[in-house]
């Protein structure tokens, strides 16, 4: 009697799933209709993961590494896929790759003052960019220029990277937060969760580092602007 009991509940709950999923796969389709956007990827699907690509800290390089991936994911924060399928987003592995914010900030101006990508938006970006002689020069100007700051925070790759771990969801909600300073462990991790055998992390382009760029008072700067990033993935200030 209770084992048929059992299997009845058994039943009960894998209907009630299904059905959620179901649910949530309509939502989702709406979803990304609605906001012109595909927020799980194929391969998100194909291996279960949420991978936040949070802009300059290597993403694209451990994609390359694990799943010979040639493009990026977009940079998505993760309440985007909390939003999209609740199904997927407690059933899939979410894991990201953060960096010293100070170089983070230096690589991203270097990278935009350089041309970034196509978009118009960072095309205005880079004029604005090109008219400093060097990073410190470009953040003089932003400490005396309010405009200008809220503009240039409001590019992706300059927005903390607590930004893209936060929202209404916990923070707990991250299964792996790596650092692009010791990606090869993190790279070793993940290998092993997905199952992925005979693969090797492929090298990344090494930067000058911050200490070699940057004044101290660019520094304070910083590290007031990225505060909650240095507390909350535990960098240095080092000022």
């Amino acid at each position: 009697m209770v084992k048929v009991f059992l299997r009845k509940v058994d039943f009960k709950k894998g209907i009630i799933s299904e059905m959620r999923k179901i649910k949530d796969f309509i939502f989702e389709f709406i979803f990304n209709r609605l906001n012109k956007v595909r927020v799980y990827s194929h391969l998100e699907n194909k291996y279960k993961f949420i991978y936040i690509h949070i802009p300059k800290t290597g993403g694209n390089g451990i994609l390359k590494s694990l799943f010979n991936l040639d493009f990026g994911l977009g940079h998505k924060p993760l309440e985007l896929y909390y939003k999209a399928n609740r199904t997927k987003f407690d059933e899939y592995y979410k894991f990201t790759i953060v960096r010293n914010p100070y170089d983070r900030f230096v690589s991203a101006f270097n990278y935009l003052k350089a041309g970034g990508n196509s978009q118009v938006d960072i095309i205005v970006l880079k004029e604005e960019l090109t008219k400093h002689r060097d990073v410190n020069d470009f953040i003089s100007e932003l400490k005396k220029n309010p405009e200008l700051m809220v503009n240039v925070m409001n590019y992706v790759h300059f927005m903390p990277q607590t930004y893209f771990l936060k929202g209404n969801i916990r923070a707990t909600s991250i299964d792996h937060i790596g650092k692009q300073e010791d990606m090869e462990t993190s790279f070793n991790f993940l290998k092993n969760i997905f199952s992925l055998n005979n693969l090797e992390l492929k090298k990344q382009n090494v930067t000058k580092g911050y200490n070699d760029t940057l004044s101290y008072d660019s520094k304070t700067f910083l590290y007031n602007l990225y505060e909650e990033d240095f507390r909350y993935f535990d960098y240095s200030s080092q000022l």
